[in-house]
This record gives structure tokens, sequence and C-alpha cells, in this order.
């Protein structure tokens, strides 16, 4: 449960559908997310809302149908 350290998150390629507003609980740290070539539709709202240091996310070739306030 402890990822405070975490920074790089590579997720490219899951098959990954829906990112929940809970899906990045804790990870205040992280600096650098690929959500890429997924199947991601939907984003809720505040998903991102804990990525306090985010600095670059890759969302390329995903599905989105809806993406709700970030």
């Amino acid at each position: 449960k402890n990822v405070f350290n975490l920074f790089i998150l590579n997720l490219n390629s899951n098959k990954l559908q829906v990112i929940k507003n809970t899906t990045f609980i804790g990870l205040e740290n992280l600096k650098s997310l690929n959500l890429a070539n997924n199947n991601i539709e939907l984003i809720e709202e505040n998903s991102f809302k804990d990525l306090k240091s985010l600095q670059f996310a890759d969302l390329r070739s995903n599905s989105f149908y809806q993406i709700n306030y970030l």
C-alpha cells in the first residue's frame, strides 16, 4: 500500500477501459504516467486530483468516449 516513492507508472497496453477517481490515490509523488494504447473510454471526474507532482501523462491511442473534469 505504500507507493509514496513511486515516480513513474507505465500502464501502457493493459486493456484498461475506465479510470476511476480512486485509481491514483496515494501517488502524490508520481511524475510520469503512461496510459497509452489502452481501451480507455471514460475518465471519471477528479481522477488525477491526487497527482500533484505529475509532469507528463501519455494518453495516446485510446477510445475516449467521455472525460469528466480532470
